[in-house]
């Protein structure tokens, strides 16, 4: 099986899941919030964002929404992590996303109709995802005889990932390859060395 890498974002974000003070929406890092005990111990008058702040804390509503997210949505935030690192199994990724389909399809409420409705049209206008789809079917077995991928490449996707999250480190690591140094590339030693390398890091 590879050896599975986590790249600088992932190794970052377990960082800031592991702080009792820091979080992260997944392009900068906040503070938490503070409690409504903390909220309510500052002076209004000192700042609008204060005012706020206490104002939010007090409304029901928003307690009860932040309830329902954590308990409906909560699956989002575990799918993405669990897609990040590399070296998972095709058809294990796209059971934890055939899991989130169904999870927000079955959530109730207005905002996990949105949120189904949203997830669909992205999984539908990702052309690639229908062929993966289709490629894990065939290889746990549940497949027909109808998939668009040669019989004998489909064994090839078995590690193959759903997410981007390590193509920036698939470019630095492979750029080395196409140096103007290497004279004598062959397609087939090519292929040869991307194997290689791939098993041994």
């Amino acid at each position: 099986m590879p050896k599975v890498m986590m790249s600088k974002s992932q190794q970052i974000r377990e960082w800031i899941s592991k702080s009792e003070h820091l979080t992260t929406d997944g392009k900068a890092i906040f503070c938490q919030i503070c409690s409504k005990h903390v909220v309510d111990s500052f002076n209004g008058s000192d700042s609008v964002t204060i005012q706020e702040s206490q104002y939010a804390f007090n409304i029901n509503k928003i307690q009860s929404e932040l309830a329902h997210i954590a308990t409906h949505f909560k699956i989002l935030v575990q799918t993405i992590k669990a897609l990040e690192p590399s070296g998972e199994t095709l058809v294990k990724n796209l059971e934890r996303i055939t899991t989130i389909r169904g999870s927000f399809r079955n959530a109730p409420g207005v905002v996990a109709k949105k949120a189904y409705s949203k997830l669909e049209a992205v999984l539908a206008k990702n052309p690639g995802f229908s062929v993966l789809y289709e490629i894990s079917q065939v290889l746990n077995g549940s497949g027909t005889n109808d998939c668009t991928i040669a019989v004998e490449k489909l064994p090839q996707y078995e590690y193959r990932s759903v997410t981007t999250c390590d193509v920036d480190q698939s470019f630095s690591r492979y750029k080395n390859n196409l140096s103007d140094k290497r004279q004598n590339y062959t397609p087939e030693n090519l292929e040869k060395y991307l194997v290689c390398y791939f098993n041994n890091n």
